[in-house]
């Protein structure tokens, strides 16, 4: 990163160790539908557009939880080890393996299915953290992943709690 403070920084940067402000937005509109899907079956309210919104937010889960998964695949390719080393074959199986899963949720019904997803988020957390101390993701990923996860975690209990 440029020292010249004219120079903005690189997307993805940080300056004060906060996440870039392009991944804080884009993360929090990530969780909107969470939130919107899950208030709407707390609040038995049909959402038109949706249909189903139980079987919405599922579906919208698992393919944010593949995202999230999917990141392990980039850290493998960082990995000190890469490519078959210990790190990088474990990165690779946690980026796919979640997925997987998720996918079998979407074919269980909406109350395991959400339970299935908020537990996913849980056991991606600590891989997400062992690898910002490994230096595999940068350090400003750990605030951004916490809140993120307690918010989509929460939105998910909600949700699942309104079955």
């Amino acid at each position: 990163m440029s020292t010249d403070t004219n120079t903005p920084p690189r997307v993805g940067t940080s300056i004060d160790g906060a996440p870039p402000f392009l991944a804080l937005c884009l993360g929090w509109a990530g969780v909107l539908p969470f939130w919107g899907l899950a208030l709407a079956l707390a609040a038995g309210i049909d959402l038109p557009v949706i249909g189903d919104e139980a079987s919405a937010l599922v579906s919208y889960g698992a393919i944010i939880l593949s995202f999230m998964a999917g990141v392990h695949w980039g850290l493998a390719m960082r990995a000190p080890d890469a490519p078959a080393g210990p790190r990088a074959t474990g990165l690779l199986a946690i980026s796919v393996v979640p997925a997987i899963i998720a996918w079998f949720a979407t074919l269980a019904p909406a109350g395991a299915a959400i339970v299935i997803l908020a537990v996913l988020f849980l056991v991606l957390l600590p891989v997400d953290l062992w690898a910002i101390g490994e230096r595999l993701a940068p350090p400003w990923y750990r605030p951004l992943r916490l809140q993120l996860t307690a918010a989509v975690v929460t939105a998910l209990a909600v949700a699942a709690i309104s079955l």
